[in-house]
């Protein structure tokens, strides 16, 4: 079964007379078992992504906001994807009072696996504190 690595996530701040822009950047990749390289070369099976910032938080994770994943369709053998900068209002990162604990996860689900059976793998970034 595929596995999902987030291998990068990085955001940095740049101050503007109107509002502060956060711009980020991040790199995943998807690595897949023989069967899956096999199916995905013959164009049988591919994987439509999802990636998604969020903040840390004991209780429950707060969505913060979704993020381009790259191609539509991820196939096996596609490589490492590199998204960013992307600029956002770092207002959307503000999550906590006092410290913001962001991370990434990338979600993998398999479009046209055989035998119709849908499967999903996520990976995740470590989180990056964040003190706006």
């Amino acid at each position: 079964m595929a596995t999902v690595t987030v291998k990068s996530l990085k955001i940095t701040k740049e101050t503007g007379k109107a509002r502060d822009i956060c711009f980020i950047s991040f790199t995943y990749s998807i690595e897949c078992d023989p069967a899956e390289q096999v199916l995905s070369k013959e164009g049988l099976l591919k994987f439509q992504i999802r990636a998604s910032l969020l903040g840390y938080d004991d209780w429950f994770d707060d969505h913060l906001r979704d993020m381009p994943s790259g191609s539509l369709h991820y196939r096996c053998g596609d490589g490492e994807v590199h998204i960013g900068p992307v600029a956002v209002p770092c207002s959307v990162l503000n999550e906590d009072v006092g410290e913001d604990e962001i991370y990434l996860k990338v979600t993998a689900t398999s479009v046209g696996a055989p035998g119709g059976q849908e499967y999903t793998a996520e990976g995740s970034s470590d989180s990056i504190t964040l003190n706006f």
